[in-house]
């Protein structure tokens, strides 16, 4: 049985394990993507250039062989991808999966998990990465973690995904 959604209400969609899943739009909703995942590099593209970052930045960015657990579920959705030396984690902040191309807010989430705007997008954080700390602008309104995802679905109204219809192929 599906349940019944108030108009203008607000939906959350657990992106967790959708990895092909461009969008869903549920009309008179707002649809807001949820869920922790990792940008993982493969090993393959391990080189140099990263290990500059982190030596000269503090930036660790995650790769296939030493990818984190999280113990987190992040609303709007946070897609992880590097940490530094104390315990903090950069992740790009309800827009996707993490690019270059991806114009959403990067944030850091401190050892204590409280949230900071890094840079407005990946792109401007590996062009000005020196002096990172200093230019952190806290925003803990923008994400709110909760400690599972059966927490949160206490707390929030979320989509089946199982109950969505197929998906359809842009004409």
């Amino acid at each position: 049985m599906q349940k019944e959604h108030t108009a203008g209400q607000k939906l959350y969609l657990d992106e967790t394990g959708l990895t092909e899943c461009l969008g869903i739009m549920v009309k008179g909703h707002e649809v807001i993507p949820a869920g922790t995942t990792l940008y993982a590099m493969p090993v393959s593209q391990k080189s140099e250039g990263y290990a500059r970052f982190e030596e000269l930045y503090d930036i660790h960015f995650f790769f296939a062989d030493e990818a984190p657990a999280v113990d987190f579920y992040a609303v709007p959705r946070l897609d992880l991808f590097a940490r530094d030396s104390r315990g903090g984690l950069f992740g790009t902040l309800g827009g996707g999966a993490t690019g270059l191309e991806n114009e959403s807010p990067i944030c850091y989430l401190d050892s204590e998990r409280r949230c900071f705007l890094a840079a407005e997008c990946l792109e401007e954080l590996l062009s000005r990465p020196e002096g990172w700390r200093e230019r952190l602008v806290p925003c803990q309104e923008l994400i709110t973690l909760y400690p599972s995802l059966e927490e949160a679905k206490r707390c929030l109204d979320f989509l089946d995904a199982e109950q969505l219809p197929p998906a359809r192929e842009a004409q």
